[in-house]
């Protein structure tokens, strides 16, 4: 948590060097302080690994699927590290910077408990990660609004598939049978984006559109995926992210 704190703050107050970066016969410039925002996501997951790896449930796990711990936590740095750099004073940076500390200590707990916990304890954890994925995914589409309407769009693209991994696979619907329906969730996801951005809608109306249809999409698919999916639970999700989406909608007019 410390590292990740003093990254989020070296990489406001200090001017750092831009690199020049080739592969093949492309070549492309990368800031100092994207550099370190690369270095901060890395060492995210590689701190989560390393807690949540000295328990014998997650210790167990196949590689692939343990990393799935990784993504919330992970998202938060991305969150905290774009959404911090648009703040005007450095009052409002140092609080967001204990802000991310403390939530970054919390969901590590969260995830640490979920891979231990039984019955209901570990429903109602489970349950709060839920919460936090979509409260995340808000602020990251948000984050993710650029001037280009593709960039964000494949930006969103990939956000969205990692976060539907993440909402979609578990010990139920195991990661070799979640992982195409969240790269359709993601590539689904990329084309609402562009497609919002040809609208007059504000980015956070914009942000919570994607999230209901994040919702919907990883509702269904996991319902799907579990063999529980019925008529009345299909009616449902649409009938809701539909009366979500068109109120959502009202308000850009």
């Amino acid at each position: 948590m410390a590292l990740v704190a003093v990254g989020l703050f070296s990489s406001f107050a200090l001017v750092l060097p831009s690199r020049e970066l080739s592969l093949g016969s492309l070549s492309f410039s990368l800031t100092g302080r994207e550099l370190l925002g690369l270095i901060l996501l890395g060492l995210t997951c590689t701190g989560v690994e390393a807690v949540l790896r000295t328990r014998p449930a997650v210790a167990d796990q196949p590689q692939e699927s343990a990393g799935l711990h990784w993504i919330l936590p992970a998202t938060l740095t991305v969150v905290a590290w774009a959404l911090l750099n648009r703040s005007a004073t450095a009052q409002i940076k140092t609080m967001g910077i204990v802000t991310t500390g403390v939530m970054l200590a919390l969901l590590i707990i969260g995830e640490y408990y979920a891979t231990n916990l039984k019955g209901h304890g570990r429903a109602l954890v489970q349950l709060l990660l839920q919460l936090v994925a979509y409260l995340l995914a808000t602020l990251l589409y948000e984050a993710l609004r650029l001037p280009s309407g593709l960039t964000t769009a494949l930006l969103v693209a990939v956000a969205s598939a990692a976060l539907s991994l993440r909402l979609i696979c578990d010990e139920q619907c195991p990661l070799r049978r979640g992982w195409p329906f969240a790269l359709g969730s993601g590539a689904s996801l990329g084309l609402a984006s562009w497609l919002l951005t040809l609208q007059t809608a504000g980015t956070l109306l914009s942000s919570l559109a994607l999230v209901v249809l994040l919702y919907m999409l990883v509702g269904l698919v996991r319902h799907w995926l579990l063999g529980n999916l019925t008529r009345r639970l299909v009616i449902e999700y649409v009938a809701v992210g539909l009366a979500a989406l068109l109120l959502l909608l009202s308000y850009a007019r």
